[in-house]
């Protein structure tokens, strides 16, 4: 077992390490690669033949594997350069048209390493301290805790990484695997919960970015009235939960709300691959 893992990693590693938006037929190129070995098809991996067949259970670890690539690939590449999440989120989007399971893979992956995805906030119930902060999707290094402000960089990816995820249009002929109605069924359940200091304020703003600019077009006066229910009753508790010393995703939240109702739109995200992306020259 140790050793085809290892090979069936490397198989995965390959194409979802270099997938970037240097063009369609790029972007393309590691769809179908995947496609091939998903698929049980033969694929060389550095010189080295490889087979999801190897083993009765080769085919899950690799969906499952995937899904702790992409999810890791939000937490690193993405909350360092923002618009990475959009051929990373189209990549995600096909393999899930393909492979349903692998959706309810990688939303537990996402989940898990960011439950206000969920949205959830987990309540405190007597654990120790390090157990508490590792299930809220703290890391630690050589049992040491992040900083906050490294936590909420990691965060902001993997928010953005979902976004991203439901406003990529389905890239085959087929349902969106996880749509447009997600993202209102998210931001609406958020407003609903009592906000935490940093967090709620981070999420909203890197999800709004993202997801905003196809929420308002798609669902118009009901988006900006939830829009105006984020500034004028959201936006006060969002300031009363937020601790002495920690107001940088607050003011980060006011400014976006700000620009929001000068404006009155959300600009197209940074990075977005529209259509003309995908005509393949």
């Amino acid at each position: 077992w140790k050793k085809a893992k290892g090979d069936l990693q490397k198989a995965v590693n390959t194409p979802i390490n270099s997938t970037s938006d240097v063009s369609a037929k790029h972007l393309h190129d590691k769809m179908k690669r995947l496609e091939t070995f998903l698929s049980g098809h033969n694929i060389v991996v550095t010189g080295k033949t490889v087979c999801i067949n190897v083993c009765s259970e080769g085919k899950y670890f690799c969906l499952d594997f995937i899904a702790k690539k992409i999810v890791g690939q939000g937490e690193s590449q993405i909350s360092s350069r923002p618009e990475a999440a959009f051929p990373l989120a189209a990549l995600t989007v096909f393999l899930c048209q393909k492979y349903p399971d692998l959706l309810k893979l990688f939303l537990a992956r996402l989940y898990k390493s960011c439950p206000y995805l969920v949205p959830y906030y987990i309540p405190y119930q007597g654990q120790n301290e390090d157990d508490y902060l590792k299930q809220l999707g703290y890391v630690y290094y050589e049992g040491v805790v992040e900083t906050q402000a490294m936590f909420l960089k990691r965060m902001s990816g993997i928010v953005r990484l979902y976004a991203a995820v439901i406003v990529t249009p389905p890239i085959l002929n087929n349902p969106h695997p996880h749509g447009m109605k997600h993202a209102w069924i998210w931001l609406a359940r958020l407003l609903n919960l009592q906000p935490r200091s940093d967090i709620t304020a981070t999420v909203l703003v890197d999800f709004l970015e993202v997801a905003g600019y196809e929420m308002q077009k798609t669902y118009g006066k009901q988006f900006q009235k939830l829009m105006e229910a984020l500034a004028i009753e959201f936006l006060p508790k969002v300031k009363k939960a937020t601790l002495p010393g920690s107001g940088g995703p607050l003011q980060r939240l006011e400014y976006f709300l700000e620009e929001y109702h000068k404006e009155g739109t959300i600009p197209k995200p940074l990075g977005i691959l529209d259509s003309t992306f995908w005509k393949i020259s």
